[in-house]
């Protein structure tokens, strides 16, 4: 009888074992993102193979559902296909950012959820600890993935308040170092294995192309117009209209040329400021090469 009671007891205990553990990765809902990448290689004057500069980034659905349900239907309508890496001025070229803008016939524009009407993405709810949801918990930080988003003109820190905690539409950033201020402040929703040594050598193909200045450009993105705050998807966004130029073009602007580019002012969106971005891309053998790109991404 004490025999048979022991192994119910142990039975008892290994099924409550079971339950805990398949509860526990029943908590976990995670997508994976597979980047097949196309990304030159300045030694040898040619592209990367791509399986050896491909890799995956996990997505953590139970810290940030709206944002990864949002990302992960733009995967499956092709809107990331065919998108280019950049870094910008605004985060000292430490943020690796993709998603928001395309190069097409050679010209920089932005990207469209449906390229014939011109529709933007729609803005999504900011799931971070300080617009209320506290399952975010990813630090901003090398290795992590977030969902970029912007600030009002007026904010004086990181605490910024309403709508611009949901400005965020489908721009991806991968920071290259610690921001600790971004922390609790931008959705910070996917981690890719900094360890992986497919993984360390697509980013630092990345990184290396994006820094090369005998391979990467300068460009100025700046917005014109009227900006009206009760119309975020009219024009390029809030009735703005989307501008592209090289630096070098840029630097011969005239004073005229200048008077007319957007800056926000109280509660406008600083995303819509002049920004300075670095891409790769340049000129061989007189055809444009763009070479830190992204060839396709799937979702499973």
């Amino acid at each position: 009888m004490k025999r048979l009671f022991k192994t119910s007891v142990k039975i008892i205990a290994l099924m409550m074992m079971l339950v805990a553990t398949l509860g526990m990765f029943a908590c976990k809902d995670i997508k994976t993102l597979k980047l097949e990448l196309q990304l030159y290689n300045p030694s040898s004057a040619n592209m990367y193979q791509a399986e050896k500069v491909d890799f995956s980034i996990d997505l953590y659905r139970h810290l940030s559902p709206k944002t990864v349900d949002a990302i992960t239907a733009h995967v499956e309508n092709g809107f990331y296909d065919g998108t280019f890496f950049y870094t910008d001025d605004k985060t000292n070229n430490l943020n690796v950012f993709i998603g928001d803008y395309r190069f097409e016939e050679g010209q920089i524009v932005p990207n469209y959820v449906d390229k014939t009407s011109k529709k933007l993405p729609s803005q999504i709810y900011g799931e971070f600890a300080n617009n209320g949801t506290v399952g975010s918990n990813i630090y901003c930080e090398p290795g992590s993935v977030g969902l970029y988003r912007s600030y009002y003109a007026d904010d004086s820190s990181f605490t910024a308040s309403s709508s611009a905690r949901d400005s965020g539409r489908a721009t991806l950033f991968m920071p290259q170092n610690i921001f600790g201020a971004y922390d609790n402040n931008f959705c910070m929703f996917g981690k890719y294995d900094t360890t992986d040594e497919a993984t360390n050598r697509a980013i630092t193909a990345i990184t290396s192309n994006l820094s090369n200045a005998d391979i990467s450009t300068t460009y100025v993105i700046y917005y014109t117009g009227s900006y009206d705050s009760t119309t975020p998807d009219a024009g390029d966004g809030y009735g703005l209209t989307f501008n592209c130029v090289t630096k070098d073009v840029y630097d011969e602007f005239t004073d005229e040329q200048k008077e007319g580019i957007f800056e926000a002012k109280g509660e406008q969106l600083v995303i819509y400021n002049l920004r300075k971005i670095k891409v790769c891309a340049f000129d061989k053998d007189g055809e444009m090469v763009y070479g830190a790109n992204v060839k396709k991404i799937s979702v499973k």
